[in-house]
């Protein structure tokens, strides 16, 4: 009998300390995916924002060249008209006049859609801040159960009963059954 109750105790000590094991585990199993899946977002936001950056840098580059080259192109053709006025009797200041006001027009043109591609940038950093924090938040395992010390106390309880019974001995008054018959 005794043998039998040592053996239940071993077994539920052994069954929870192996259970609190598991638990431990899958809790710092999920730690892990968890920071791995922030890194990860990071890491992406990171990269998106600076594809962003760099477009936008590309952009605004690519737009300062054009008015550059509409600069350019006016001031050759002021220097073209200043040639032929010289021969041709045209009024110059109406021709420089209206070299100025198309590059301006143009420059005026490129500097709006610029701005317009910044706030479209802005909107996608906002848009990937979002997406990362999303993506950080959605990770959200199931809680880990640990195990119970009062369902572990309540089994040995239960076999340690379960035992007492089977060896038991009868009572005196109660009448025996006999074998056999």
């Amino acid at each position: 009998m005794y043998a039998t109750l040592a053996a239940s105790a071993l077994s539920a000590g052994v069954s929870y300390y192996a259970s609190e094991k598991q638990a431990d585990a899958q809790s710092k199993y999920q730690k892990e995916m968890r920071e791995q899946n922030i890194e990860a977002s990071l890491d992406a936001y990171r990269f998106n924002t600076t594809q962003e950056t760099t477009r936008m840098i590309q952009e605004d580059t690519a737009g300062n060249q054009e008015i550059q080259k509409s600069s350019l192109r006016r001031r050759e053709a002021a220097g073209r008209a200043l040639a032929s006025s010289e021969s041709a009797g045209v009024n110059l200041e109406a021709l420089m006049g209206d070299f100025l006001r198309q590059e301006g027009d143009f420059s005026s043109s490129i500097q709006q859609q610029m701005d317009w591609k910044k706030q479209q940038s802005s909107a996608s950093m906002k848009g990937y801040a979002a997406q990362a924090k999303n993506q950080i938040a959605s990770y959200n395992p199931a809680p880990v159960q640990g195990p119970s010390l009062a369902g572990a106390v309540a089994g040995f309880g239960t076999s340690a009963l379960g035992t007492y019974f089977q060896y038991k001995p009868p009572k005196a008054d109660a009448p025996q059954k006999s074998k056999g018959g």
